[in-house]
């Protein structure tokens, strides 16, 4: 009798048990997935740096293995819960809580098991799609064969065995404790007994939190500048970002608690029409009972939007500066150019400059808001107008320049973060002259590894001849497009990339003069600084593609799986309510309740759910990206915005889902 009831306890929540395992059963074949292309030789071999490509999908497991604990953790709670029924039962019989805990031991077994076996099957078919996604993001010419790794499902049974024992070892805590706490459960919200202008307050103060978060967001860069007349700049900005984080915990929390049950509480006409009285009061009792899941999946959800943001951010930035560090097919010292110039001056669309650089001390003093001045002398390359503009005709995306007399243009390297807070001064003090700096540009000249200075500057004419240093350089070639691998091959069997070129330094900034000499010096010498002897646009972007593919790759996955995981924990709340909802809808129906007006109260009840707690998490995150552009310039962010629309349609699909399912009982 005991067994028949234990079963039929079991048959009746296998609709609740549906979702959790095929969430299961997803867990299992996304993380044989994952851990299968670390076995994967040909991929992690292709890429290039073995380390770093495993060191990068390790993280991702380990992300999505804590996602996985917390889902777990939250959806066997609810199905203990749910059974409050089931354990009175068992307890009227005679039953020990250890025999009871057995039982649910039993049944999570069970779903384990199985949730293995298809997960298993699923993985060894998704991790092929999978390898292949990374095969196209890191842009790596290889195959992707199926390939099935034991160590794989090995790696998964033991972590799933972990999962299992943890959540073992909470129904035994739930189950143990269930005399104790769940005999006589009440909602226990304090805001019950309070009074009603104090309600007014605290749901007031949720929207004000929200707001001082959200506009402290639109003016961060403001307020930072504020904050640095008395901190650093990193300091300034860390701290604020921390405040801002908080006030937007506490009003997130303020708002599920208080700002939302007041909401629903108001008085107005329309309540008393198509069951809104009820579907209210369903929302005051769900908002009581939940606002702490509620806020942490708010905060949640728009942390992962955030991370996927700033990385982003910085798979842009990195493209980006593709340009700047190969600004042509080819940049490399004109000595070893000659061993491949036979060569290379054979491929279709070939052109070619030669880029004379001059290497001078000199001193510039450099401001960063809230952090200091930097006033030491430093190296730096000189490129003569003339022979600037040449090398224009085949890297059309350098500026303009009109020079004339001590006028000068100076190069760095793109200014992308907290440009504004980096300032140079107008004057540059060689040993013999002060170039007057007409304006600061992109550096669009090549890596500067290619060259032995900090910053490279044009000059006029008459002022490069008439300036002494260590002269030398390079060769710039661009060839078609449909030619870079030929290019590629050619670099490969005739050079060997290495640094060259020793020079030292002995440079004094005192009392507003500079001294001091730049020579070349032998190899080995202490603190001699080397130039690199080529750098290719092919490799350049061969590295960068790769780098930054495999970010976008791990991080792209862990943020789905996120997204799936909180919005199936907002589903399995609905489902571990299922038996008193449909016992409220037959009452309804005895009623004479009309269906329409239920269907309405599903889909209301349903939307009180999935939706507050998706908005409110996008509106965090779209906030923390427009902290990350004030901070980030020239970085493109439409991928995160597109994953926030992806967000909206993976809570659409699970919310439609349950409505449809409790639809059923009309």
């Amino acid at each position: 009798m005991l067994i028949k009831l234990m079963w039929r306890g079991f048959v009746r929540q296998l609709s609740n048990y549906l979702l959790f395992l095929v969430s299961m059963i997803f867990a299992v074949m996304l993380y044989y997935s994952f851990v299968t292309i670390t076995k994967e030789q040909p991929i992690i071999q292709t890429a290039g740096n073995n380390a770093q490509v495993v060191s990068v999908l390790t993280l991702g497991i380990a992300a999505i293995v804590f996602i996985l604990v917390y889902f777990m953790l939250t959806t066997n709670r609810f199905f203990i819960e749910n059974r409050r029924k089931d354990i009175s039962i068992f307890h009227l019989f005679g039953l020990k809580f250890y025999q009871i805990y057995l039982w649910f031991a039993f049944e999570l077994l069970l779903l384990g098991g199985i949730s293995f076996i298809i997960g298993i099957a699923l993985g060894m078919l998704f991790s092929k799609l999978l390898s292949m996604i990374l095969v196209f993001a890191m842009g790596l010419n290889i195959a992707v064969d199926f390939f099935v790794s034991f160590e794989a499902i090995t790696s998964t049974a033991t972590v799933l065995i972990f999962l299992l024992l943890l959540v073992a070892i909470q129904t035994l805590w739930l189950v143990s404790s269930f005399k104790f706490s769940w005999e006589n459960q009440k909602i226990s919200f304090p805001q019950l007994n309070r009074k009603k202008r104090f309600q007014k307050i605290t749901a007031i103060l949720g929207i004000v939190f929200l707001a001082v978060g959200w506009g402290s967001a639109i003016f961060f860069l403001k307020i930072v500048q504020i904050a640095v007349g008395k901190f650093y700049l990193v300091e300034s900005i860390l701290v604020i970002m921390l405040i801002i984080f908080v006030i937007c915990i506490i009003g997130t929390y303020l708002f599920f608690a208080c700002t939302l049950p007041y909401y629903q509480k108001r008085k107005v006409d329309s309540v008393y029409r198509d069951l809104k009285i009820l579907t209210r009061s369903e929302n005051l009792a769900y908002y009581y009972k939940n606002w702490r899941l509620a806020g942490t999946m708010t905060i949640l959800l728009g942390l992962a939007l955030a991370f996927l943001g700033a990385t982003t951010a910085v798979v842009s930035l990195s493209m980006n500066n593709i340009r700047e560090f190969a600004p042509v097919s080819l940049m490399i010292d004109q000595e070893n150019y000659q061993t491949i110039k036979s060569e290379v001056s054979q491929l279709s669309g070939y052109q070619a400059t030669t880029l004379s650089l001059k290497l001078v001390g000199g001193q510039q003093t450099l401001r960063i808001v809230g952090e200091g001045t930097d006033e030491k002398p430093q190296l730096f390359d000189l490129i003569s107008q003339s022979n600037y503009l040449r090398f224009r005709k085949i890297n059309p995306q350098l500026a303009r320049v009109d020079l004339s007399g001590n006028q000068a243009i100076m190069f760095t390297p793109v200014q992308s973060i907290l440009k504004d807070y980096i300032k140079y001064s107008s004057k540059i003090h060689l040993a013999d002259r002060v170039l007057q700096i007409k304006g600061v540009e992109t550096n669009y000249l090549g890596d500067t590894s290619l060259r032995l200075g900090q910053e490279i500057i044009v000059v006029s004419d008459e002022t490069y001849q008439a300036i002494s240093g260590v002269s030398y350089k390079l060769a710039a070639v661009n060839v078609a497009n449909n030619e870079m691998m030929v290019l590629q091959k050619i670099i490969d069997q005739k050079l060997t990339s290495k640094w060259i070129d020793p020079i030292k330094e002995n440079l004094e900034w005192h009392n507003n003069k500079l001294s001091g000499e730049v020579s070349r010096t032998e190899e080995n010498q202490e603190n001699a600084a080397y130039r690199i002897n080529y750098v290719s646009k092919s490799e350049i972007y061969r590295s960068t593609r790769n780098q930054v593919g495999l970010l976008l790759f791990m991080m792209t996955f862990v943020v789905v799986t996120f997204i799936v995981t909180m919005a199936s924990t907002a589903s399995m709340r609905q489902l571990s309510d299922l038996p008193q909802k449909r016992d409220r809808i037959k009452l309804l129906k005895q009623m004479g309740i009309p269906n329409n007006y239920l269907v309405k109260q599903i889909y209301r009840e349903n939307f009180v759910v999935f939706f507050p707690t998706a908005a409110i998490g996008l509106l965090h995150s779209c906030f923390a990206i427009l902290v990350f552009q004030q901070l980030v310039a020239n970085a493109s962010y439409w991928f995160v915005y597109l994953f926030c629309g992806v967000l909206l349609i993976i809570y659409f699909i699970f919310y439609w889902g349950i409505c449809q399912y409790q639809k059923r009982f009309i």
